[in-house]
């Protein structure tokens, strides 16, 4: 896991560090030409990093896991809590459901 850590930041923080001492050269000679393929492997590091923690621990798994149940129950609770705050601001007595011409959508009437 180092070693793709070492091959895909190292090349970019080593260009950083000229940057920082050689500004307008290194921006305009080199950062321009080479900038979007360090980009690219900052993006494959950190989706190596994910893949190969999922695999190499049962605990990380254990934990995403358990998060993605989490948040699919929040989001199901919040769509039916949404839901059901609509239903009580409307006046009682305007409210009625209305069948739709497309069966898939349903809508409250005012």
């Amino acid at each position: 896991m180092l070693t793709v850590f070492l091959v895909t930041e190292l090349p970019q923080g080593f260009l950083a560090l000229l940057n920082g001492v050689y500004t307008a050269d290194i921006h305009q000679y080199i950062y321009r030409n080479v900038g979007e393929l360090l980009d690219m492997m900052s993006l494959i590091n950190c989706s190596v990093d994910f893949v190969l923690y999922c695999f190499m621990s049962s605990r990380y798994r254990q934990t995403f896991s358990n998060l993605l149940i989490r948040a699919e129950s929040w989001l199901r609770n919040k769509g039916e809590r949404r839901r059901v705050s609509r239903m009580l601001k409307m006046p009682i007595g305007q409210t009625s459901v209305v069948e739709p011409e497309n069966p898939s959508t349903a809508f409250f009437q005012h």
